[in-house]
């Protein structure tokens, strides 16, 4: 009986061991890809404000609703129309120590060089506060295409490795996407291009 049980035990270690020793034979490899991305849409934040006399500037008063009528009528001047145009109720309650009546708007170019016509602007009583880069036409397609790319990238490294060590690549044994719906929106931003990386975690079967 206690022959049994030490064979008995002995088979199941070998088992196990054999067991252990399968599942270790695997590579886990990083795949990657990247793309980068170009700005296809300028978002100009600016202020519109009343012009206070200045005997030393020699300015005379000019209302808010007479600089916003001129500063409309520029911008439709040089091709931007009424729908690119937003009130921007963020800065609504901001404070104005000066007490200078001012309304707050953004608006959505998509070239170069309405921005520059915009920066040449003259009137005083019109500020450009900052300029901002938007992501808007993203190929919808990028983000497979950039996951197709890292598994191909996967796919060599585990081949190279494999055939360094004397072995070969079986099945795909496990994904790990760390990139999911990286590439779909990026908000605004303050650069003009943005790089995006795509990175998945293959773990492949090793063969003899």
């Amino acid at each position: 009986m206690k022959n049994t049980l030490k064979i008995t035990l002995i088979i199941l270690m070998f088992a196990n061991n054999i067991i252990a020793q399968s599942t270790e034979r695997f590579i886990r490899i990083i795949g990657n890809s990247s793309y980068e991305f170009k700005a296809d849409t300028y978002r100009v934040y600016f202020n519109i404000s009343e012009i206070l006399p200045n005997n030393y500037n020699k300015d005379d008063y000019k209302s808010l609703e007479s600089n916003i009528t001129e500063t409309m009528d520029f911008l439709k001047k040089i091709g931007i129309k009424e729908n690119q145009i937003f009130k921007n109720y963020k800065n609504k309650n901001s404070a104005n120590y000066n007490n200078v009546k001012s309304e707050f708007y953004y608006m959505d170019i998509t070239n170069k060089e309405t921005l520059s016509k915009i920066n040449s602007m003259k009137n005083t009583g019109f500020k450009i506060e900052m300029t901002k880069f938007l992501y808007l036409n993203i190929d919808q397609n990028i983000e497979t295409n950039l996951c197709k790319q890292a598994i191909g990238d996967a796919n060599r490294k585990a081949n190279s490795i494999a055939k360094e060590v004397g072995k070969k690549v079986g099945k795909v044994l496990n994904i790990e996407d760390k990139s999911a719906s990286c590439c779909t929106d990026f908000g605004e931003t303050d650069k003009d291009s943005v790089t995006k990386k795509y990175t998945l975690n293959i773990t492949y079967e090793l063969l003899d």
